[in-house]
């Protein structure tokens, strides 16, 4: 199964706190991106662009999401897009800037299935993404919204007891 991209659109207009148009189900990937930013513009968000290079990198973050992302559901692509994610957050905080923006808040809503499902083996393997999305869901912004993922890691105390 794959999932459209603009199931996301509903929780990100309830974010930003903007009524969102009647969408169809499923819209064309291009309309996915130019909701985005009406929503963002309607909202005035600090989420959205501070110039040029975000808008473009958002802009490209989105269309990933569209092309790659929509496939999590499958475990197979999940951990494809996992590990590139992983790769990425490797030496940023946030996927475009230094900053939370709208790309950030797409993948949290995208990855949330997936971050529930995690095992603490693989919330080892995926370091840099938990990180990621640890922040992200501890922001204010979505912090009182969503149930909070445990990232604690007990995994190596149970392989590997302390001897006295």
């Amino acid at each position: 199964m794959v999932i459209n991209a603009s199931t996301y659109l509903k929780p990100i207009s309830t974010l930003l706190k903007v009524k969102l148009d009647n969408t169809k189900s499923k819209i064309p990937t291009s309309e996915t991106t130019v909701k985005i930013f009406n929503l963002l513009k309607k909202s005035n968000s600090p989420l959205g662009p501070q110039n040029q290079i975000e808008k473009i990198q958002i802009q490209q973050w989105i269309e990933y999401a569209q092309v790659y992302g929509v496939h999590v559901d499958s475990s197979y692509n999940a951990k494809i897009v996992l590990k590139e994610l992983n790769n990425i957050l490797a030496l940023k905080t946030y996927l475009v800037s230094h900053r939370l923006t709208i790309a950030d808040i797409l993948f949290f809503y995208m990855l949330l299935r997936v971050m529930e499902t995690l095992s603490n083996l693989d919330k080892e393997k995926y370091l840099n993404v938990c990180r990621w999305f640890d922040n992200i869901q501890n922001d204010t912004l979505l912090r009182d919204n969503n149930k909070i993922i445990d990232f604690r890691s007990n995994f190596l105390a149970t392989l590997v007891p302390a001897k006295h």
